[in-house]
């Protein structure tokens, strides 16, 4: 029983590592992207914050990015200098300010970051044979369903 434990352990360190090299694989392109527009790591973090949840008011971002609220509002105010997002009125309640992702960064999101994936993950897949890529999509499927059921329970 100790060794199945431990050879089940072991497969889900493996995993584990895996999922998070081929994550880091696929940033690649995105960090190159960036680093050629001259964003810095804490701006970065706060755009990031808003692709998940686009509209936070400043608070909220500080809260999520564990920042202090004048950092926040200051990063906040070079992204809206570069249009990369801005500001609006709540619509409920007008004494609080929400902050959007800008057209420029919603482009990105929708168009381009998912096409360097794409084309990594492309290019990857090529050079396996098509018994190799059917393993991959069949196992991971299965994953994804497992993960599914015990999420569920």
């Amino acid at each position: 029983m100790a060794t199945k434990n431990a050879e089940l352990t072991f497969q889900v360190q493996m995993i584990a590592e895996s999922f998070n090299v081929i994550h880091a694989i696929l940033r690649r392109g995105q960090q190159q992207d960036i680093a050629a527009i001259g964003l810095t790591g804490p701006q970065v973090s706060l755009l990031q914050t808003l692709a998940i949840s686009d509209g936070l008011t400043l608070k909220q971002l500080s809260e999520r990015m564990g920042l202090a609220h004048s950092t926040v509002s200051g990063i906040v105010d070079r992204l809206e200098q570069k249009a990369m997002l801005s500001r609006q009125p709540d619509e409920e309640d007008k004494r609080y300010t929400r902050v959007f992702l800008g057209n420029q960064i919603l482009d990105y999101l929708s168009h381009a970051r998912p096409s360097h994936r794409a084309d990594v993950m492309m290019r990857a897949l090529e050079l396996a044979d098509e018994a190799e890529r059917q393993l991959i999509v069949d196992g991971l499927t299965k994953l994804r369903q497992l993960l599914e059921q015990v999420s569920i329970e």
